[in-house]
């Protein structure tokens, strides 16, 4: 998705797996919305063959397409994270495991580093920084917000 990103302002994404277990497939489903609007945007949806599962193994990650930036140091905050069961329950997302990329797993770079402040998660890399996080480290948050979100499924796109 092409998009003017303005950093330090918040994004809010939403994924949806819909498993049809009997076909062994699942639909996922991507929205996006800066945080202070209302609508949701549509990202993309596609069916896959050969599961039938819903979400597993969630995880965010920060990248850069830029070799020629892996001087200047990035940095990416989460918060406010929660899953919805398939009975409608919501549950905050608190704990996580930091792990690394291909090129972090082989030490080939060591300017990587998540962590936890207050309540939100973080990661950050590039700019050959020596402070890293070593790889699988469980992490905790606080949860300040307690309201799960507020989203009427029947009105996305």
């Amino acid at each position: 998705m092409n998009y003017p990103w303005v950093a330090g302002k918040a994004y809010c994404f939403l994924v949806h797996a819909q498993a049809d277990s009997i076909a062994k497939t699942t639909i996922f489903t991507a929205y996006f919305k800066e945080k202070e609007k209302s609508d949701w945007q549509l990202i993309a949806s596609f069916k896959r063959p050969k599961s039938g599962t819903y979400l597993k193994g969630l995880y965010s990650f920060l990248e850069n397409f830029e070799p020629d930036m892996g001087n200047v140091t990035r940095k990416v905050f989460f918060g406010n994270q929660w899953v919805r069961d398939t009975k409608g329950k919501w549950l905050p997302f608190n704990n996580a495991q930091f792990t690394g990329d291909a090129t972090a797993n082989i030490n080939y770079r060591k300017d990587y580093s998540g962590g936890a402040e207050n309540d939100l998660f973080y990661l950050r890399n590039c700019g050959f920084f020596d402070d890293f996080t070593i790889l699988k480290l469980n992490l905790t948050r606080q949860q300040t917000i307690k309201q799960f979100p507020q989203i009427d499924f029947e009105k996305l796109p």
